[in-house]
């Protein structure tokens, strides 16, 4: 059965200077062009700094309320806020698992069906509660058959994480209140490779 994950985004204006999301869109395009649409949540009500990347048509782009963003999200603390958006990115993401990026990725060429060849084998031999990590270290690169390994603990990225549809619902309510959110899943009770 082939696998054809949802990929989610989460992005926030980090002012001009550090804008890093219209550079991994265009990157992420570029290295696997036939990649399904992006969903991309924006951490904020405000979404003038993605510019011409809010029009584009493989975007979808969810913000947040200006009254939820002043009562709710505005009072954390960054930490707290950026966990907050990763985890609005994958309880949205029903369906078919999900490929979680930040905004800041640049990618390898066919990177899209890459991790879903490989995941697709990982996820046969350790089952559906399983996630795969986009992040190698290099000492975990060694001594591989199938494409991957075992997760690079104890540390922990959540900039490319590809998660099966089971283990998206273990997620959800595990990092639900919880920040770091990369700490968050990397405590969750998910087999974890990379």
């Amino acid at each position: 059965m082939t696998h054809h994950p949802r990929i989610v985004m989460a992005t926030v204006d980090r002012g001009p200077r550090h804008n890093y999301v219209h550079a991994s869109i265009r990157s992420l395009y570029e290295a696997s062009p036939d990649a399904p649409p992006v969903t991309l949540f924006v951490g904020s009500p405000s979404v003038e700094f993605l510019g011409a990347l809010a029009q584009d048509e493989r975007l979808t782009v969810v913000t947040t309320s200006r009254a939820e963003w002043a009562e709710t999200v505005e009072p954390m603390t960054a930490t707290a806020r950026a966990a907050w958006n990763l985890n609005r990115a994958i309880a949205y993401a029903e369906g078919d698992g999900v490929i979680l990026l930040e905004d800041d990725v640049v990618f390898a060429r066919d990177w899209y069906d890459t991790i879903v060849r490989i995941g697709a084998v990982c996820f046969a031999k350790h089952g559906q509660e399983s996630f795969l990590s986009g992040y190698r270290s290099y000492e975990y690169l060694r001594n591989e058959q199938d494409g991957y390994g075992q997760y690079a603990r104890p540390f922990f990225a959540s900039l490319c994480v590809y998660l099966t549809e089971a283990a998206r619902l273990i997620a959800v309510e595990f990092t639900k209140d919880s920040a770091p959110f990369d700490i968050a899943l990397g405590s969750c009770r998910l087999g974890m490779y990379s």
